[in-house]
Parts: structure tokens; C-alpha cells; sequence
């Protein structure tokens, strides 16, 4: 499984849209089927770093910012830690990581990219980005080859589609031609609402097969698997099932347009 390592990015302009627990979904689904993960929480918000590693002190433990600011060939390797997920390991963020937006220097842009060049051991690398189209969701594009963009089917969410698609157009014509969309993910779809089933479908209607299917349902047990720091497959009950299956689906669509 190590002969092709993925590197995909998730994405989206607006905040609370879900993208850290679709990363964290995909990289429960991954460590289920055996695969070794690795999570580069990108976001200094550090979400995904608090569900995969509470306990970690981040102001006295090597960061994502600290490798940003090193930039050096392969430098990521010393911010990896093990988390309690079976195969999945961890680069984590902290809130400094927002002095990063403001780098100003000719090869900010591409700073993840060098600091995970020899990166190795991996099936899927996977990039919580912070929402926005600045430096560091450019760094996460150009270190990618796949991008994901999650929204909600609300309307502020759906705005962002269109512009975080520019955004990945733009650095894949730009800075990293190995780079595509590999699709759009809806969250937290709420069926019983009748705004959520319109959105739906308007945005199925204009992105056609580039909207991954199913979308994934609005559950409580997402947030206790968050809270509890557990993938959510792991947890019992109907909903916790219905979750992980839409996880384990969206992970095949991933590695087999990646």
C-alpha cells in the first residue's frame, strides 16, 4: 500500500463548514482498512490537533509553524507524533501558526511542500487547511496532488465553492500542475429540513459528478467522537454506523480519483 503515497488537502473558504471532521473521518476510515495516515493540522484554530492529541503542549512540543519557519528539506519528519488512532500520526498546529498568513518571502508559498519532500512510510497524508485562500491554504495546494472541498448545504457555505474552486485552479495553473479537484463533500445534511435537501440539490445540479455521494448526514455522534477523541467508527449505535460507512465511501471516491 506504500508504493503511492496521497497527499490531499481539504479545503473551503468559510469557517465551521465541517473540514476538520472529514479530515479526521477519512483518517478514521484509512487506519479501519489498515492504512497509515498522517494529519498535517494546518488550521492554527488546532482542531484537529486537540481531538487527535488533548493532552499534547503544543507551546513546548515542535508545530507545524515551527517546520514553516524552518524551511528546510524534509523537516517534517522531526513534528510527527504517534496519536492513539491505530495508524494514524499527527503534525500539529498551534495558534502561531497565523503569523505564517502574513509571509511576505518569494518561497512562502512553498514552504510544507520542501519541509515534506522525503516524507515516506504513508498511504495518505491528509491537510486540515485553515479557511481562506492565503498563504497557508496555497502552502496546502502546492504541497498536494488532490484537493477536497467541504461545505454545508446552506447558502454562505455554497458561496465558497466557487471560490476556493478559482483558488485550486489558479495553483494548479500556477505553482503545481499535479494538482485537481478530487471533489466536493457536503456535510452535516440535515433531512428532515427542507433547505437543506434544496441546497442539495442545487449544488449537485451545478457540479454535477464532482459532488460526492452520499453526502454526509447531521449527527450528535460526530461531535461526541470529536469529544471523546475516538474515531467515530468506533463508537456504537445506528447513527455512529450510518456516519462511518458515509466516511469509509468517501475514502474509496478519494483513492480512486486521486
Amino acid at each position: 500500500m506504500l508504493a503511492c503515497m496521497q497527499i490531499c488537502a481539504l479545503t473551503n473558504l468559510k469557517g465551521g463548514v465541517g473540514k476538520t471532521a472529514q479530515t479526521l473521518g477519512l483518517a478514521g476510515a484509512a487506519s479501519e482498512t489498515g492504512r497509515r495516515v498522517l494529519v498535517v493540522d494546518l488550521d492554527p484554530q488546532a482542531n484537529a490537533t486537540l481531538c487527535l492529541a488533548p493532552d499534547l503542549d503544543v507551546d513546548h512540543a515542535l508545530t507545524i509553524n515551527d517546520v514553516m519557519v524552518a524551511d528546510q528539506p524534509g523537516a517534517i519528519t522531526d513534528a510527527i507524533r504517534e496519536t492513539s488512532w491505530t495508524g494514524v500520526d499527527l503534525v500539529p498546529a498551534q495558534l502561531e501558526l497565523d503569523a505564517r498568513e502574513a509571509d511576505s518571502a518569494a518561497n512562502a508559498t512553498h514552504r510544507l511542500r520542501r519541509a515534506m519532500r522525503g516524507l515516506a512510510g504513508y498511504d495518505l497524508v491528509l491537510i486540515d487547511c485553515r479557511p481562506s485562500v492565503g498563504r497557508l491554504a496555497t502552502n496546502a495546494l502546492v504541497a498536494a496532488q488532490t484537493a477536497l472541498i467541504v461545505t454545508e448545504p446552506e447558502r454562505a457555505a455554497i458561496r465558497g465553492i466557487g471560490e476556493a474552486m478559482r483558488h485550486i485552479q489558479v495553483v494548479a495553473e500556477d505553482l503545481n500542475p499535479a494538482l485537481h479537484l478530487g471533489g466536493i463533500i457536503i456535510n452535516r445534511v440535515d433531512s428532515r429540513k427542507s433547505e437543506a435537501a434544496w441546497r442539495l440539490t442545487e449544488i449537485t445540479d451545478m457540479y454535477g459528478t464532482d459532488v460526492w455521494q452520499p453526502a454526509i448526514p447531521d449527527r450528535t455522534v460526530v461531535a461526541q467522537a470529536f469529544g471523546a477523541g475516538v474515531p467515530v467508527h468506533t463508537l456504537p449505535g445506528p447513527a455512529a454506523r450510518e456516519v462511518a460507512s458515509t466516511y469509509r465511501a468517501h475514502l474509496d471516491h478519494l483513492l480512486n480519483r486521486s
